[in-house]
């Protein structure tokens, strides 16, 4: 029989497991998704997430960053 520590251990994977499903299930759900990246550091990767977002959100776009 598992003890208090390793029943709230398990409690913790449990949660764990439940909000990666949910994520993965609201994923799923998403129409369009739009990646920037770069194989080096420091080229203002953010900065161009940021004010993508910011641009189609005012255009009435739902995002997500």
């Amino acid at each position: 029989m598992p003890n208090p520590q390793e029943n709230a251990r398990l409690e913790q994977i449990k949660r764990s497991w439940q909000q990666k499903r949910q994520i993965t299930e609201r994923l799923g759900k998403i129409k369009t998704k739009i990646g920037v990246y770069s194989g080096k550091g420091g080229v203002g990767k953010t900065t161009v997430a940021v004010n993508l977002a910011v641009t189609l959100a005012q255009q009435g776009n739902n995002v997500g960053l």
